[in-house]
């Protein structure tokens, strides 16, 4: 008799924890949006800005087919931001310390990092 009663237990223990154990409906994913607002020293550059990148010097250089026209008022003290591309695989986020011409006439950007902090990013 009480293998009995402790069978039944069994059973009825786990009826109620296979009946009770339902998947929790999965929450709808928020999409995380970041709102910012650029310093006006900061130059965004879109896809077709990064296009015209022809080199990224180890030192810091910039170097461009043609200075694009996001870039034409570009000075010292100023900061680039670019998204990751094939020509910026890891994105910019740089800072530009003067702005030169190389001997092929190509618009040539000295830069070094800089931090999120200078870009106005809210």
């Amino acid at each position: 008799m009480l293998a009995s009663i402790r069978f039944l237990f069994l059973f009825l223990l786990c009826a109620v924890c296979t009946s009770c154990g339902s998947d929790p409906v999965a929450a709808p994913e928020r999409v995380r949006e970041i709102s910012y607002e650029l310093f006006p020293s900061t130059h965004e550059l879109g896809a077709s800005d990064v296009l015209r990148i022809t080199a990224l010097s180890a030192d810091g250089r910039i170097r461009f087919a043609e200075l694009p026209a996001t870039l034409a008022q570009v000075e010292p003290g100023d900061v680039l931001l670019a998204g990751i591309s094939q020509a910026t695989p890891t994105g910019l986020l740089r800072v530009v310390l003067g702005v030169e011409e190389d001997d092929a006439c190509h618009a040539v950007l000295r830069t070094a990092a800089a931090p999120l902090q200078t870009t106005g990013a809210c």
